[in-house]
């Protein structure tokens, strides 16, 4: 009986147009673009350098030497950059890349902000409470206010 069901399914994929590719239109050479095409929703929080503090003296690391603390793609980070931090399985999946355009809609006001990738974050804790994306106070207060602290936003790569 199993080697039936063996020879049944290498009969089943020799055949061409029985099983294959159910949307011939996508290929591997597009396929990033089509996943790329998607939009995600969640909660956006803002980190900023006064959080990042904290963090560092809560792990007991010690502080960097000059008081500058640097993105997870090697650039300075500012409380007034237009930046955001996306977690890293997130950014894998999609195959994005640091610096990428990132167009940000709060779903309560419609307010956008568009901005670059450059950190990675938020952590596992924050994403299972659904937090899929972190901005600095000077992105977040572009769409949405401090003091909300969560707001529900539409995240997609332009």
């Amino acid at each position: 009986m199993r080697r039936l069901s063996i020879l049944l399914l290498c009969c089943l994929f020799s055949v061409p147009g029985l099983i294959g590719n159910a949307n011939p239109s996508i290929s591997k050479s597009n396929a990033s673009s089509v996943l790329r095409s998607v939009t995600w929703t969640g909660v956006a929080t803002w980190y900023s350098m006064e959080s990042i503090l904290a963090d560092y003296k809560m792990r007991h690391q010690p502080l960097p030497k000059d008081g500058i603390f640097l993105t997870a793609s090697g650039t300075r980070f500012a409380d007034s950059a237009m930046i955001c931090a996306l977690p890293a399985d997130l950014t894998k999946a999609l195959n994005m890349k640091f610096g990428c355009a990132i167009k940000i809609t709060n779903l309560a006001n419609g307010r956008t902000v568009v901005v670059k990738y450059l950190d990675r974050g938020p952590g596992r804790k924050a994403r299972s409470r659904g937090v899929i994306i972190d901005l600095p106070p000077a992105a977040f207060e572009t769409i949405g206010e401090l003091r909300q602290g969560r707001i529900k936003v539409k995240v997609e790569e332009i």
